[in-house]
């Protein structure tokens, strides 16, 4: 009798790697190896070099950080202060965690549990809203409060943010600097 899937009488249809025969099993595990672990290599290959691989991790890039205080002035005399400390930082209502917001930053460092600025400075990566206390010596300290966004995204993946978010604040002199 002549078996549907078989051109020869005597073969007898047996699933994958059940045929008993050694070299059956070899085969068809070869086949697997082929099937499902070079095919999606080799097609991957064939993509043209625009594209991007569309499995494994997604990298994300940062142009330059969301918040960048572009300036600081005297709210009597407008003159710049070059020189601002930030404290109180909380992110979303939670205390921030000054060495997260530095890991992409200008002009900024974490001293003790605060960031000292040299105008202008950036940091952080991280968009949502924040609050902060700028302090400046000779200068009443002002509550800094705003929504940090990138202005633009580029991709899926990977992606790119840029175009940060620009700040700037202005302080009252203390009373004893104006008598100066």
């Amino acid at each position: 009798m002549v078996s549907p899937c078989y051109d020869r009488p005597s073969e007898t249809f047996f699933p994958l790697g059940r045929s008993g025969n050694k070299g059956d099993t070899i085969r068809t595990a070869f086949l697997s190896l082929v099937l499902f672990v070079l095919l999606p290599i080799i097609a991957w290959g064939e993509e043209s070099a625009a594209d991007e691989p569309t499995f494994g991790p997604c990298v994300v890039k940062y142009s330059e950080p969301v918040i960048t205080l572009t300036s600081a002035v005297n709210a009597t005399f407008s003159a710049p202060i070059s020189d601002v400390t930030f404290t109180n930082i909380t992110f979303n209502g939670v205390p921030a965690d000054l060495r997260a917001l530095t890991a992409l930053s200008s002009n900024v460092q974490v001293v003790d549990d605060t960031l000292q600025c040299k105008v202008p400075c950036g940091f952080s990566t991280d968009e949502g809203r924040y609050e902060m206390t700028v302090l400046a010596p000779g200068y009443q300290p002002s509550i800094l409060s705003f929504t940090a966004k990138y202005s633009s995204f580029v991709g899926g993946c990977p992606a790119t943010f840029s175009g940060t978010q620009r700040v700037s604040v202005t302080l009252q002199p203390q009373a004893s600097s104006l008598n100066r």
